[in-house]
């Protein structure tokens, strides 16, 4: 491939000033999530903005160059990590549960597949208990021998749309909404994100035109009028012939017969099946063959798959939903001719797929290395949030409500996820308690108004529970009767009670299980971080624990009348 049909790779930097939504797929109506990077979909989309609200007309040659004709494409940009744009985290890395920086490339283990190579055997598969790594980017080139990851920070905000009458949410008797409640995942702001736009060959005359469209501020994403996306800095950084020059292990020579290599999808790809013309994620295999020209065969796979969609704002039309290869898959491809460089190179700057304007399709080439590849190591990045970002502290009195607001948040939303396990929980149950004996233990509970009387309040239950089992007393006979998932009412109170202090937290994680999501809270309904929102919750958690054992009491009691 000469110079002269080399695409060119525009490298900028986008430092977000403001909270901003990448709407992607969701059930509930009343809320919005957010990709953990930006959508070259919203960033084409700010093009065509800039364009029609200049005076170009959709049908002028300046608009269809730079947004319709595919000649001119707008990568997804992906978080600032040592200074470079990062890229997903490959879905064949694992890790070790107890030793989190050390794992394993799983794609040189063929276990569980029928067509085992030379030079990797089902035997060598790691012993240890592995799970996914943390982070889910990855700076594309090793650091002093290790790989730097890290994951945007995304948060949470609740927006209520009151009846101006009642001044809350309700719906009445025929289930008619006045008002309602919207929960915005967003991602923070203060965050670099490193993008790409690929020039294919003959668009190079635009670069200039879009570094007059760039200028900042730029709005992005979605509710911009709701103090979202409004405010976005971009700085043009270089000009790059491939879309990870600096990356590690990267492909850059021929091939010969025989050999192998690595490809790593670092976007979503969606594929169509060459035969019947639907959407067929399987059909990636032809793809690559149609594009490269030469026999090949894809020998192992670690990938997974996402449902693509968006929303085009001018037309307000949601786009077709699609399957897709998720980013981060990795396959491995054998060469059973010899392929030449350029042909490698026509397959990483092409891409593969549908959408490829807005960035989907595409990939990296990397060399296939059984015995580097085997052993990774993991750091997680220190990098600042922006570039000479200056953060205040607050005054004593503005740091006091904040603790008071986030405290109030995390609070309810702990509490809502345990009256829904209560009441899980007690529909499970069989043989239930009589009521005079719930309500004996309501009463003790009810006492709770504080975090010291409850402490009080469950030390009290907790020597009830202890006379109860060394006795054969008719309330022990009655919590012993009562059971659910093989375990009695009685052993399971005194599993939950005999945890006191922080420990009570966790005890009560257990005691739920997966009934509710307790371990989302801290993560999800914070104000400062998931560690400050956690040491409430663990603070608290002798005042919880009473709530929910006084709510599940009272849906025993509500079962036990048939209601």
């Amino acid at each position: 491939m000469s110079a002269l049909s080399t695409p060119r790779y525009l490298l900028y930097r986008l430092r977000l000033e403001s909270p901003l939504i990448i709407s992607r797929r969701q059930g509930d109506p009343n809320s919005a999530g957010t990709h953990p990077y930006i959508a070259g979909s919203a960033i084409r989309g700010v093009v065509a903005q800039r364009l029609l609200s200049g005076g170009v007309r959709a049908e002028d040659d300046e608009f269809l160059q730079l947004v319709l004709s595919g000649r001119v494409r707008y990568l997804n940009a992906y978080p600032e990590i040592e200074g470079a744009r990062s890229m997903p985290v490959p879905l064949s890395w694992r890790v070790m549960k107890d030793a989190p920086e050390r794992g394993w490339d799983l794609v040189y283990f063929p276990a569980g597949e029928t067509a085992a190579t030379e030079d990797s055997t089902e035997s060598s598969w790691p012993q240890e208990q592995l799970q996914s790594p943390f982070g889910s980017f990855v700076c594309p080139g090793m650091v002093s021998g290790l790989w730097v990851a890290a994951t945007p920070e995304v948060a949470v905000r609740i927006h209520h749309q009151r009846d101006r009458a009642r001044g809350r949410a309700w719906k009445d008797q025929n289930d008619t909404a006045h008002g309602a409640i919207y929960t915005y995942e967003f991602l923070e702001p203060d965050q670099v994100f490193h993008g790409v736009i690929q020039l294919m060959p003959g668009a190079e005359n635009w670069e200039t035109r879009l570094r007059e469209l760039f200028a900042s501020p730029i709005v992005l994403g979605r509710s911009r009028r709701a103090g979202y996306g409004g405010d976005a800095q971009v700085e043009f950084l270089s000009i790059l012939t491939r879309e990870y020059a600096a990356a590690s292990a990267l492909l850059d020579r021929d091939l010969h017969e025989g050999e192998r290599f690595r490809i790593l999808l670092v976007s979503p790809a969606i594929v169509r099946h060459p035969q019947t013309g639907q959407i067929d994620p399987a059909a990636i295999d032809e793809e690559i063959r149609r594009v490269i020209g030469r026999p090949i065969a894809i020998e192992r796979r670690r990938w997974a798959f996402e449902t693509a969609g968006g929303f085009n704002q001018k037309w307000g039309l949601e786009l077709p939903q699609a399957c897709a290869v998720r980013a981060g898959s990795v396959l491995v491809v054998k060469a059973y001719e010899p392929i030449p460089r350029d042909k490698l190179f026509e397959l990483e700057h092409e891409g593969i797929g549908e959408r490829r304007t807005e960035g989907f399709g595409r990939l990296v080439l990397l060399e296939y290395d059984v015995e580097e590849g085997k052993t990774i190591l993991l750091a997680r990045s220190t990098r600042p949030r922006s570039n000479g970002a200056v953060r205040t502290e607050l005054d004593p009195e503005s740091r006091r409500l904040l603790d008071l607001l986030e405290q109030r948040i995390v609070l309810e939303a702990a509490e809502t996820e345990l009256r829904r396990a209560a009441w899980r929980l007690a529909e499970e149950a069989e043989n239930i308690p009589a009521n005079s004996l719930l309500g004996r233990i309501r009463t003790l509970l009810r006492e709770g108004h504080d975090r010291q009387k409850a402490a009080s309040a469950l030390s009290e239950l907790r020597t009830w529970v202890q006379e109860w089992r060394s006795s054969q007393k008719r309330a022990g006979e009655q919590l012993r009767a009562c059971r659910w998932d093989g375990k009695s009412l009685l052993e399971w109170l005194n599993d939950l009670l005999v945890a006191e202090g922080g420990a009570l937290w966790q005890a009560l994680e257990r005691s739920v299980g997966e009934r509710a999501q307790l371990r989302a809270v801290s993560q999800r309904r914070y104000l400062r971080s998931p560690q400050t929102a956690q040491s409430i919750l663990e603070n608290h958690a002798a005042l919880l624990c009473t709530a929910f054992l006084d709510e599940f009491m009272g849906a025993l009691t509500h079962k036990n009348r048939g209601r």
